[in-house]
């Protein structure tokens, strides 16, 4: 625990400047992530994989996560000539699986969308991004504590045994309180609809992302993505309820705003 607990804390003290600056600083640091996005999904693709493939996804996600900075509405050109150099590997070798792309595609499409996203919401409102934040973390947490404390009734015992029906209420209950009230208090020029309705979804779609995320670590099965951060895992372990909640967020903007 107390491992986690540091971790999470230098990790912290890395994202609240980045966030809330932007520019040079975000680009260098999403792109850090997206790189290591891409070397931890092509870990899980068997050995018949050819190196050079492996390079070139990884290198794809470093690629996309520079230019989704700044040149969004290449996003589904980029996803595009990915979807297709997978598809092209589906073909010319046997040893490459379908279930494989789907899942280094559904990494990669999640990964520029949640980068081009917050970066447009910190263009709109700065605070947004931090509002985000607040829905994907406060909600794990008291998850966490929530179920420790209150916890008798499985959530999804298939996919994450430890899991709650409790934690996950509690979870929700904080995320959502939090995250609202720090909407209506600190984001002034924004609808106010759209704030309230990532206040009540996001603590819900965030849980669903850690349970998808843990469903793909049982199909392969792995515990961790990866081992960069003590106590957490990987970049995919930290941030894959955060990818469904930024995701949520643009279908909200689009809806709402």
């Amino acid at each position: 625990m107390i491992k986690r607990v540091l971790t999470a804390i230098v990790l912290i003290l890395i994202a609240v400047p980045t966030i809330y600056f932007g520019g040079i600083a975000f680009t260098v640091v999403s792109t850090i992530f997206g790189l290591l996005a891409g070397y931890e999904i092509t870990r899980l693709l068997n050995q018949g994989w050819p190196k050079w493939a492996r390079i070139l996804i990884i290198a794809f996600f470093g690629v996309s996560a520079v230019l989704a900075n700044y040149f969004d509405r290449y996003n589904l050109v980029l996803q595009g000539c990915f979807l297709i150099f997978l598809l092209l590997l589906l073909i010319w070798n046997d040893q490459v699986h379908f279930d494989e792309i789907g899942i280094v595609n559904i990494v990669y499409f999640f990964m520029i969308t949640v980068i081009s996203t917050l970066v447009r919401m910190h263009q709109t409102n700065v605070w947004l991004n931090f509002m985000i934040m607040f829905a994907t973390y406060f909600t794990d947490t008291f998850c966490l504590f929530g179920g420790m404390a209150f916890g008798k009734h499985k959530l999804n015992e298939r996919i994450s045994p430890k899991k709650t029906i409790e934690g996950s209420f509690c979870g929700w209950l904080a995320g959502a309180i939090i995250t609202t009230a720090f909407g209506l208090l600190v984001i002034k020029d924004v609808n106010k609809a759209f704030i309230i309705a990532c206040g009540l979804l996001l603590p819900i779609v965030g849980q669903m992302g850690d349970l998808a995320f843990s469903a793909i670590k049982r199909y392969f099965k792995i515990k961790d993505f990866g081992t960069i951060f003590p106590g957490h895992g990987g970049v995919l372990d930290r941030i894959d309820s955060l990818l469904f909640n930024v995701t949520a967020a643009y279908i909200l903007a689009s809806v709402i705003l």
